[in-house]
């Protein structure tokens, strides 16, 4: 090995052995949770995309007030539900998502094997931030939970290269078992209207500017946790009294 590659050796095993111990860091210390100004009841992680949000976002004049206390804790566990049992000690996770997010299909895995295994209770909540391709994705899918198909849709369209469109749908439709005429009237649907409504004033509720973002019982976090500092935020919130329970 040359003199001049070994410092190069030097620094990526460094940033190896310091993401390494980040990782086991964050999965044996609790993170520090900082109550949030609104909504009442809520914190958020320092250090992980969390501590912003008691800054309120920009709001437009004619957008309505953001939903609080029940009105709240309704919209974020109204949606679609990843499948798997609800555990006896399970923590209801709010997942708001873009198809077009990069980092929303990995964290979207990673929520959905815990799910799967009964720790969590996954609530999709469709906030389509990333134009008119991710409005038309979160449309699909809402039409596709309608007609019993959200599950099937969500992974046709993470899987798709193509920026949905009515063609599309109509072409992808039988493939899921689905009638394409019905996909299609259930796009422009009063129901598919209200879960972006309400999926939205969620979000503005807690300060989201993009996504992923996540509300895991009294836990708000925007952005993407990595596997270890989620589930050190998933026992956090086990611990925290849940402002929507009951």
């Amino acid at each position: 090995m040359s003199a001049r590659g070994a410092p190069w050796l030097a620094a990526l095993a460094l940033a190896l052995l310091a993401v390494w111990g980040w990782r086991q860091q964050a999965r044996l210390e609790p993170p520090e949770l900082l109550p949030l100004a609104q909504p009442e009841g809520f914190f958020a992680p320092r250090g992980l995309g969390g501590a912003s949000l008691s800054v309120a976002m920009p709001r437009l004049d004619r957008a309505p007030p953001p939903p609080s206390g029940e009105a709240l804790c309704a919209a974020l566990r109204t949606g679609p539900r990843a499948a798997g049992p609800a555990g006896k000690d399970a923590v209801h996770v709010a997942y708001f998502t873009d198809y077009r997010c990069p980092w929303c299909r990995a964290l979207g895995a990673a929520l959905e094997k815990r799910a799967a295994r009964g720790d969590i209770v996954l609530t999709y909540q469709e906030y389509p931030v990333l134009g008119e391709a991710s409005r038309m994705a979160a449309r699909a899918a809402l039409a596709a939970w309608g007609l019993g198909a959200y599950a099937p849709m969500r992974a046709r369209l993470h899987s798709s290269a193509f920026a949905p469109n009515r063609a599309y749908l109509r072409a992808v439709a039988p493939q899921m078992g689905l009638d394409a005429a019905r996909l299609l009237a259930e796009l422009d649907s009063p129901k598919v209207d209200a879960a972006l409504r309400r999926a939205a004033a969620a979000a503005r509720a807690f300060g989201f500017r993009g996504t992923p973002g996540l509300v895991i019982g009294a836990v708000v976090v925007q952005g993407g946790p990595s596997e270890a500092a989620l589930d050190a935020l998933i026992e956090a919130a086990r611990r925290l009294p849940d402002p929507c329970a009951g």
